[in-house]
């Protein structure tokens, strides 16, 4: 399956099917010259350095999902529920 259809699945439902692509990213000599390279000197962020590559990698090839109001408020009313639920 290519990456734009993985991509075009995951907008529209939220499922990420490219985790061994990524992974192949991350072991590729590509993503570390890239981490090296921003990070020069400074060794502390290394966690921050590769989640903004890897954010790059994901936004390069469509893995994006637009901000939707409607999904977002249910994930709030859930939350708000479980913890009503727990109260009792």
């Amino acid at each position: 399956m290519s990456l734009k259809l993985k991509s075009f699945i995951y907008r529209k439902t939220g499922i990420y099917l490219a985790s061994k692509e990524e992974l192949a990213y991350i072991k590729s000599r590509e993503f570390w010259k890239d981490f090296l390279k921003i990070l020069g000197k400074d060794a502390t962020n290394l966690g921050d350095v590769q989640g903004l590559l890897i954010g790059m990698w994901q936004a390069h090839h469509g893995f994006t999902r637009p901000y939707n109001r409607k999904r977002e408020r249910k994930k709030l009313e859930n939350r708000m529920a479980k913890r009503v639920k727990e109260k009792k």
